[in-house]
């Protein structure tokens, strides 16, 4: 399942809090992340092709609890009805 979550960190902060904002936005979101109540959602709807997803599968094959032997499908979370 794939949720994108979004920050901007002001580009006249020292590198140091830079650093700091970066590793707090991670650590918030991750922690949300796994709280999710996935019951509240509507459905559960394949990623387009598109940029965004093209994105979000570099990101993945970057992260450590990526596994190469398996291609990822991304599942976005919708609270519409189903249509």
């Amino acid at each position: 399942m794939t949720i994108v979550y979004t920050k901007s960190i002001s580009n006249r902060l020292s590198d140091e809090k830079k650093q700091l904002a970066y590793k707090q936005f991670l650590a918030d979101n991750e922690a949300a992340f796994d709280s999710l109540d996935v019951t509240q959602f509507s459905f559960l709807k394949r990623a387009e092709n598109n940029d965004d997803r093209d994105g979000l599968r570099k990101v993945i094959k970057k992260s450590n609890k990526y596994n190469d032997d398996a291609a990822p499908v991304l599942l976005l979370p919708k609270n519409t009805s189903f249509s």
